[in-house]
């Protein structure tokens, strides 16, 4: 994980914005960051592609509910 994530984690555990439960880190309350692979390599702790990483509770990636991997927002 590049420094400057270990560094952002360390912080949000020390406000208590993520926690580790069960050898994994999950956030208690909502954050924002400037993109979703940024926020899963947190969480991970090495390079993550968000898209395909996050899931909801019926394991549904980003890129399933979006249409998949070459999904773009119209500007």
């Amino acid at each position: 994980m590049p420094a400057e994530s270990r560094s952002i984690r360390r912080d949000l555990l020390a406000r208590g914005i993520i926690r580790e439960v069960a050898g994994r880190y999950v956030f208690t309350r909502d954050c924002r960051f400037r993109s979703v692979s940024s926020a899963a390599c947190l969480v991970a702790g090495r390079t993550a592609g968000g898209r395909a990483e996050w899931k909801d509770s019926q394991g549904r990636s980003i890129n399933d509910l979006l249409g998949g991997p070459k999904f773009r927002r119209k500007v």
